[in-house]
């Protein structure tokens, strides 16, 4: 995913009710797929860099990195899983809240499940079965209560 090349660096590329996300390598032969209940989409994002990359020094509003083209991609791939996310500026964009209606309490619970499954031609799943009968399993699996 590409990072949004802003004058600041900051945490970008968020894909908002996304049901999945797919993580390979250049073949796109085999990874993991990232999947979320159907009925609960999650906020979820992937880059070549940390969030302490793109965020503020600890205690501080002085971001850690001034200019995009000052960030070196790592050699990993660095995936973001939101259960909610806030609005990201007031009505003015230069420093007030969001809205109320807008915002998260940081004091209520947010609780979000999403499941790692491995794709490719060696495992079970993904083998000889179609592409439908690969769903319903991973549909099934999503299903399946914790222990």
């Amino acid at each position: 995913m590409a990072l949004g090349r802003y004058v600041r660096p900051q945490e970008t590329g968020n894909k908002l009710e996304s049901r999945w996300m797919a993580l390979s390598d250049e073949t796109a032969v085999s990874g993991t797929l990232l999947l979320t209940r159907p009925d609960a989409p999650l906020s979820m994002g992937c880059h070549h860099f940390t969030t302490d990359d793109l965020d503020s020094l600890p205690d501080s509003r002085r971001p850690r990195t001034r200019h995009a083209a000052d960030l070196v991609e790592r050699d990993l791939t660095c995936v973001i899983v939101d259960g909610a996310q806030a609005g990201v500026g007031g009505i003015d964009s230069w420093g007030s809240m969001p809205l109320a209606e807008h915002r998260l309490d940081a004091e209520a619970p947010c609780t979000f499940a999403f499941a790692l499954v491995p794709f490719g031609a060696d495992h079970p799943i993904f083998g000889t079965s179609s592409l439908a009968l690969r769903g319903a399993h991973l549909a099934a699996a999503l299903r399946r209560p914790s222990m």
